[in-house]
């Protein structure tokens, strides 16, 4: 081989440790955000899981008003009747921490 040809393998030796080098900053740094979307996700499906639970404790507190056995009038007459059934969605808000707090 001669000192040409030798030069010329140098040189492209040296491009693809170049080159080699490029791709593996490259991929260290699609790793490092491909991580940080990893945790984003994570953090987010925390986030979606505590809503569900807030949303299934919410219905559960609330389905009370879903009862038509509510609204009928009290058996011994209207003495008896308590309508303003508001205590309960204001106690169920309260022990969520919403705005509104038990009386």
């Amino acid at each position: 081989m001669t000192k040409d040809e030798e030069s010329k393998v140098a040189d492209i030796i040296k491009d693809m440790a170049s080159h080699i080098e490029s791709l593996q900053r490259e991929n260290e740094e699609l790793v490092a955000r491909a991580n940080e979307a990893v945790e984003a996700a994570n953090a987010l499906q925390v986030r979606t899981d505590a809503a569900e639970v807030e949303v299934m404790h919410l219905r559960d507190a609330l389905e009370f008003y879903a009862n038509p056995e509510i609204y009928k009038p009290h058996p011994h007459g209207p003495a008896f009747d308590c309508r303003d059934l508001s205590c309960h969605a204001r106690t169920a808000l309260a022990s969520r921490g919403g705005e509104h707090h038990a009386e």
